[in-house]
């Protein structure tokens, strides 16, 4: 299982990286190297891993060696989940309000969206409701967490 953090040539994602300075723009949770679960501006997603990649660059990688069996009951578990969620257009307009007041008068982001809709999900709200003995995080709201901030939270719980 895989992690990725990636960018595109489309407008949103250049705008959320103009915003946020980073060189990533969106989460995206691949399974078995071949199937993906991400969430995009339809709502919840199950893509194909090898089409998203015509349209998205990887950027950073996470690797999770798991057993094939463990991979299964994740992915399993997340599509139980997520299957047919909606968007959290709230938390997406309320990042891009806190990102706009950071850009330009350098107020800090809150620690928590105070318009996300708990029956949607951004991407990183997503990956954010991956196992714990997984990831090693202790929080499960990511609706403030850019793509990059989750990258280094991953990456420092995996040490």
């Amino acid at each position: 299982m895989q992690i990725c953090f990636t960018k595109s040539k489309l407008p949103l994602s250049k705008l959320i990286r103009w915003l946020s300075g980073d060189p990533v723009s969106h989460v995206v949770i691949v399974f078995d190297d071949e199937f993906a679960i991400h969430s995009n501006l339809y709502g919840v997603q199950l893509n194909w891993y090898h089409t998203m990649l015509k349209h998205m660059t990887v950027v950073y990688t996470i690797d999770y060696k798991l057993s094939l069996k463990k991979e299964e009951e994740i992915y399993r578990s997340m599509l139980d989940n997520f299957d047919g969620r909606n968007y959290d257009w709230p938390a997406f307009m309320y990042l891009l309000w806190r990102g706009l007041l950071w850009k330009f008068f350098k107020k800090p982001m809150p620690i928590k969206s105070l318009w996300s809709d708990q029956d949607g999900y951004l991407c990183t709200e997503i990956a954010g409701k991956l196992p714990k003995w997984l990831t090693g995080l202790e929080t499960n709201d990511y609706s403030l967490v850019t793509p990059m901030k989750l990258y280094t939270m991953l990456e420092s719980a995996k040490k």
